[in-house]
């Protein structure tokens, strides 16, 4: 049904017959014809384009390769109004990928080649976010109303790791608590504590362990992981002088340029996929320490712990 409605709408859009029911476009003749809203108007026209312009990806939906939840990401990735330019020269990759991956790690992949393929834009939201972080924790009567927003990714990994951390802690001593009081019967009676009320109590300790820990404390690990792939890597070394190449696992040079190619590949971000500027990792890795330690309040993060993921691109 996908396939007959792509055909009809390649035959209308050419000779412009849509106009003939006194529809101006093919996106108001599709909400006349399906009496759908907008933007699922909007989605078949994507979905037509992507078919249309890349023949490819016609034949992987026709086969059964892929399915109409790939066919949506990929149109947002070629109808993107910069990294779509560079949509063409991917197909293939991103085919195999759609095709090999579950969806959610296809769409963390559609993400990262939009990062890549448009660093600017996608470290402008970030600066944007990051200069306008806030944060307040008010004493409403009695009641406390805490709100925070912005900051960066390094930031976001860290204060959410911390705050898991700090929950499970919470349950930990219910659990120890509830064996304390109802020994081995203990698994037959409720936590004293609801979830939300642990987490609640997790934010009050993060609050007081800022007051009293020691000066010079330090986090016994990393908080936050950066996956940094070699050739983004080799290239922040290579552009501060600290390699003669920025192929720095001496690869043959057809592999390292097909590697360099891949910008579906490239990592340089947390865990949690969320893309970061080069020189956070590359900081961590030249001077042994996070770019966003501030001394002054006597306490110092953990520089995160990298891992040079050159297996990335070969896997």
């Amino acid at each position: 049904m996908f396939a007959e409605l792509i055909g009809e709408l390649t035959t209308l859009s050419a000779r412009g017959s849509f106009r003939v029911g006194g529809h101006r476009s093919i996106r108001t003749y599709l909400k006349g014809t399906l009496n759908c809203s907008g933007a699922q108007a909007n989605r078949i026209r994507r979905r037509a384009d992507l078919v249309n312009h890349h023949e490819a990806v016609g034949d992987a939906l026709l086969s059964g390769q892929i399915g109409i939840d790939q066919i949506d990401r990929l149109s947002t990735a070629a109808s993107h109004p910069r990294a779509g330019d560079q949509f063409a020269d991917f197909v293939p990759i991103l085919l195999e990928q759609a095709e090999q991956l579950e969806y959610s790690q296809f769409d963390k992949v559609i993400d990262r080649f939009i990062d890549r393929a448009d660093p600017d834009g996608a470290f402008d939201t970030q600066k944007f976010h990051e200069d306008h972080r806030t944060a307040s924790v008010r004493d409403d009567s009695g009641v406390v109303t805490v709100h925070a927003s912005g900051g960066c990714p390094q930031a976001a990994a860290e204060m959410a790791k911390i705050f898991e951390l700090a929950v499970q802690a919470e349950f930990e001593c219910d659990c120890a608590a509830r064996r304390a009081d109802h020994g081995d019967d203990a698994l037959n009676h409720p936590l004293p504590r609801t979830i939300v009320q642990r987490k609640f109590d997790a934010l009050h300790q993060i609050f007081l362990a800022w007051a009293t820990v020691p000066a010079d404390g330090t986090t016994p690990d990393p908080l936050v992981n950066i996956l940094f792939d070699h050739v983004s890597a080799g290239h922040a070394m290579f552009a501060h002088g600290l390699v003669d190449s920025p192929n720095i696992f001496g690869l043959p040079d057809d592999v390292f340029e097909a590697a360099a190619a891949d910008l579906s590949k490239h990592r340089c971000e947390t865990t949690t996929g969320t893309s970061v500027q080069p020189a956070v990792p590359h900081a961590a890795i030249v001077h042994r320490k996070s770019p966003r330690s501030r001394p002054a309040v006597g306490h110092h993060l953990h520089p995160p712990r990298l891992r040079h993921s050159g297996d990335l691109v070969r896997r």
